[in-house]
């Protein structure tokens, strides 16, 4: 676990991933978004928000998957399989960074 998480979703001694639980990860603001060729609204929305305000490891997933999840109610996210936006979070991903957040306070 890494600052600011307190605890973990599951039990913590069998966790084997290599990002921490509370890891702040981003775009860094030298990526031009306009250059990924993003293709739907909602991977430039996700990618723009990843940048400006940046995203924490919450939860566990499964080997060599990264999940990204929204908001119940948020208008605009399909309810089925979507291969362009699947395109766009690959490409969005391949541009995340650990960031190291200020002091702990």
């Amino acid at each position: 676990m890494k600052w600011p998480a307190l605890t973990m979703d599951r039990n913590p001694t069998d966790y084997t991933g290599t990002l921490p639980m509370g890891t702040f990860l981003s775009i860094p603001a030298t990526v031009d978004l306009n250059a990924l060729r993003l293709e739907t609204a909602e991977g430039r929305t996700l990618a723009k928000a990843a940048q400006e305000y940046g995203m924490y490891v919450v939860d566990r997933t499964g080997p060599r998957y990264f999940l990204i999840l929204s908001e119940t109610n948020a208008p605009d996210v399909p309810a089925t399989w979507n291969a362009p936006l699947d395109r766009d979070l690959r490409r969005m991903l391949s541009q995340i960074q650990v960031t190291t957040l200020g002091r702990r306070m």
